[in-house]
């Protein structure tokens, strides 16, 4: 009975995820923002898991604003503002935290692909080597610009949206 009901759970989140990538579908822009946002926090959400996830974040909040304040009004509005508002302002903390470490990080990494460009490598291979060696969020980065490469992306407009993302 146990698999049964992680059957069942896993059927109920599915229905939620695809009746939220129903309605962000209709609302395309709103969806490539949310995607923006995740993309540049480093998260691997989707946009839909991330609507259900706010909503629920939403509606905890309210309900623990209502249940806080005995029934009143104004601390349910708290919590509900708190959990509209909150959510994004830990995907801006998270952006602005990873956009630190990227810079923190690309002295080091522009002396690495400089002494494996200067050792003979390729550009290619000094990318790779950084996604070996580097560390995070700079060697993801790299990765999805190798990977893009390897997808038929040119490497340049790879290594383009590296610098557009960061």
């Amino acid at each position: 009975t146990s698999s049964s009901a992680q059957a069942d759970s896993a059927g109920v989140a599915d229905q939620f995820r695809d009746a939220a990538e129903k309605a962000l579908a209709g609302h395309s822009g709103l969806e490539a923002r949310i995607a923006a946002r995740l993309e540049g926090a480093g998260s691997k959400l989707k946009p839909a898991e991330w609507v259900l996830l706010h909503g629920g974040i939403a509606i905890a909040a309210t309900a623990l604003g209502l249940l806080l304040g005995s029934g009143h009004v104004v601390l349910m509005l708290a919590g509900l503002a708190a959990g509209v508002v909150g959510p994004w302002v830990f995907l801006s903390i998270k952006r602005a935290r990873r956009l630190a470490a990227f810079a923190a990080g690309l002295p080091d990494t522009l002396q690495l692909m400089a002494g494996s460009l200067s050792a003979g490598l390729s550009l290619a291979q000094s990318v790779d080597t950084i996604v070996r060696e580097g560390a995070e969020p700079i060697a993801g980065e790299f990765r999805r610009a190798v990977v893009e490469g390897r997808l038929g992306v040119p490497f340049e407009d790879a290594l383009a949206g590296v610098a557009e993302r960061m």
